[in-house]
């Protein structure tokens, strides 16, 4: 019967995607096999092709609802009647939010995006750059000055969108700040960063 499936089929789905994220972190892309991933996940290889007909599949899927998951969450968090320091704040609380809540190494698996077709390459930057424009209004809102100087903006912009990012690879709140005290102290220094640029 066309279109019927399995009641956990979303439960198997996630977790190939899970463990693959876990090998990729940890092996590299090129280092994982498939038969790598249907170990981990305790299921054969011709489970894993029902859900995936590949691991270039399994890699763009994996970045592509990441990425779709941080722009929408952002969205929802900036909102437009807030101050622009409002809104840095906010684009960093959900920042490190979501980066805490998916310890995933993604900025290993975004450097493994190479071995991905040209194609779910451009779509996936594309969805990229929805994050670094959100950041660039806000930047832009904080020191309208930077709108004269656009060889500029792109640097500071990707600084700080760059910092954020690599939170994953060192903060932990269990050892470190605690998450609002580190937001703080991440908006004043990029405030302070911005306005001074």
């Amino acid at each position: 019967m066309v279109g019927v499936r399995a009641k956990d089929h979303g439960e198997k789905r996630q977790l190939i995607l899970d463990k693959s994220a876990a090998l990729f972190g940890e092996q590299g892309f090129r280092g994982t096999t498939i038969v790598d991933i249907s170990s981990a996940c305790g299921a054969s290889k011709g489970w894993m092709f029902h859900y995936f007909p590949n691991k270039e599949t399994i890699l763009y899927t994996l970045l592509e609802e990441f990425l779709q998951l941080f722009c929408t969450r952002l969205d929802a968090s900036i909102a437009e009647g807030d101050s622009p320091t409002e809104r840095l704040r906010s684009y960093i609380e959900t920042s490190i939010d979501i980066l805490q809540e998916y310890r995933i190494n993604y900025p290993v698996l975004f450097n493994e995006m190479k071995f991905l077709p040209e194609e779910d390459q451009r779509k996936l930057r594309e969805i990229e750059r929805r994050q670094a424009q959100q950041l660039r209004g806000i930047i832009l809102a904080i020191n309208p000055k930077l709108a004269k100087r656009k060889e500029v903006v792109a640097p500071v912009t990707f600084l700080v969108f760059g910092a954020l990012n690599w939170t994953y690879t060192w903060y932990d709140p269990k050892r470190e700040l605690s998450p609002n005290k580190i937001i703080d102290l991440s908006t004043r220094m990029m405030i302070g960063a911005i306005s001074a640029a």
